[in-house]
C-alpha cells in the first residue's frame, strides 16, 4: 500500500512539472526573456563568468595519541586539528586496548576532529581529521 501510494505521489509531482520543468507558479514571459534569464547563471550580467565553488586541498591530520592505564586514569582524549583556514569534513580513530569503548567521535567546531575514549583496562586513542581548503 505504501509502495502504490508512493509511485502514485511521485508520477503526480513529475505530472505537474514535466510542463515546464519547474514547481514555480507559471509566469508569462516572452520567449526571448526567457532564454536570456537561463543564460545568466545566478542573476550575473550577461557575459560575466561564474566561477564555480570548490576546494584546492585535501590534508588528513593526526592527533596526539592519548593513553590511559585503566587504574588512575580510565579515559583519553585525542583532538586532531585542521591547518589554519581549513575546515573539517570528517575523520576517525584507532584505539588500542582491551575493553576500549568511544565514548565521542565526531567534528569538535568547524576545524578539529575530538574522540575520546574510556577502559578499565590501559589503553590509547588517535584522532584523525580530513579537512579541504
Amino acid at each position: 500500500m505504501r509502495t502504490t501510494l508512493l509511485v502514485f505521489s511521485t508520477l503526480a509531482i513529475l505530472a505537474a512539472c514535466s510542463q515546464d520543468g519547474s514547481t514555480s507558479p507559471a509566469q508569462s514571459r516572452s520567449p526571448n526573456a526567457r532564454a536570456s534569464q537561463d543564460a545568466t547563471p545566478n542573476g550575473q550580467a550577461p557575459g560575466a563568468s561564474a566561477k564555480p565553488a570548490y576546494f584546492t586541498t585535501i590534508t588528513q591530520v593526526t592527533g596526539a595519541e592519548a593513553s590511559w592505564d585503566g587504574v588512575g586514569k580510565i579515559y583519553g582524549a585525542s583532538v586532531a586539528t585542521c591547518p589554519a583556514g581549513a575546515k573539517v569534513t570528517g575523520g576517525g580513530y584507532t584505539m588500542y586496548g582491551a575493553e576500549t569503548a568511544v565514548m565521542y567521535n565526531a567534528p569538535f567546531g568547524p576545524d578539529a576532529w575530538r574522540v575520546y575514549g574510556v577502559s578499565h583496562a590501559s589503553g590509547s586513542v588517535t584522532a584523525y581529521a580530513v579537512c579541504v581548503q
